[in-house]
């Protein structure tokens, strides 16, 4: 911070004088005086607004609205960079992610254009498939689901990123499924969109535990109860077993499926299973253990005789 301050006080007209005011905003973010950084990058913009630091300062400050929450103020820094510095590097990113600020206030239609507006743009960008990726998940939100497969399908015939195209499996898979009451074929082509997860050897182990969860949901609506059962099973066991520290996204995955997959014999009143099920989440120790604590008292109470 010292040094660059040196350059502003001794060299103000230096061609240097742009960069030094910015590095110092970025010495003070760092050391935590945020609000003070703020306000410097604010003067660079102003003092600067033709310098080629000018993108990389308005990039920074819309991070910084963002990540604070400010999404308003986030989309308009980062289209600040797009319609005043088009060609620079960071303008398919900063397009990119004014989206993703639109997309945080709900605002889905103007958050696709803005995705849109990346490929129209940037046809050989780098962040194409993200881009796409955000545009396939902001259609969804509004229901557009055969919009949405659409560009989810652009994706997986790109072959481009192993962990994208995992994720675009499943996010086809739950659109295949929201408009599976529609097609007589719905459920049967939801579950190939999630095993096709199963399949692929680079899927993590949370994303398999996402598929597997949905592939028994499919099962169900497709009235095949126990390979419906095994499905979630194949969920609830292996999470159990590993040793490693547990995600949030695991918990989640091994909870939804333990609970679904007692709810089933709870419907087929095969009470033994259901409350075996719920001792598995008991032995968890997730969450909602409390819950299938309270369930197996209810099962055991009014089916007494089988718990003697």
């Amino acid at each position: 911070q010292e040094a660059f301050e040196a350059v502003l006080k001794n060299y103000p007209e230096s061609a240097y004088a742009a960069q030094a005011a910015y590095m110092r905003g970025v010495c003070l973010y760092a050391q935590g005086y945020m609000d003070e950084a703020v306000e410097i990058y604010k003067k660079c913009i102003e003092d600067f607004s033709d310098s080629e630091w000018t993108p990389e300062v308005l990039f920074l400050l819309a991070e910084h609205y963002y990540n604070q929450g400010n999404y308003a103020e986030a989309e308009t820094c980062f289209l600040r960079i797009f319609s005043g510095f088009k060609t620079h590097r960071l303008a398919p990113d900063a397009l990119c992610w004014a989206g993703r600020a639109a997309a945080a206030e709900s605002n889905y239609v103007k958050a696709i254009e803005h995705y849109r507006s990346v490929e129209e743009n940037y046809p050989d960008a780098k962040i194409l498939s993200q881009v796409r990726f955000a545009e396939g998940d902001a259609l969804s939100q509004l229901g557009r689901f055969s919009e949405a497969i659409t560009v989810f399908n652009r994706i997986l015939e790109s072959g481009l990123d192993d962990e994208l195209l995992n994720a675009a499996w499943g996010r086809k898979g739950d659109c295949l499924f929201s408009l599976a009451d529609e097609k007589a074929d719905g459920y049967e082509s939801a579950l190939k969109a999630y095993q096709a997860i199963l399949d692929r050897p680079s899927a993590s182990a949370e994303i398999k535990m996402m598929a597997e969860y949905n592939v028994g949901r499919c099962r169900e609506s497709l009235n095949t109860p126990d390979k419906a059962f095994a499905s979630y099973m194949n969920v609830v066991y292996p999470f159990l077993k590993e040793s490693s520290e547990r995600s949030p996204s695991a918990v989640m995955w091994f909870t939804r499926s333990a609970m679904k997959a007692a709810a089933m014999k709870e419907r087929q009143q095969e009470w033994v299973e259901a409350v075996n099920v719920y001792e598995r989440v008991v032995e968890a120790q997730v969450p909602a253990r409390i819950e299938a604590l309270k369930r197996i008292e209810r099962i055991r109470a009014e089916n007494w005789a089988l718990f003697q």
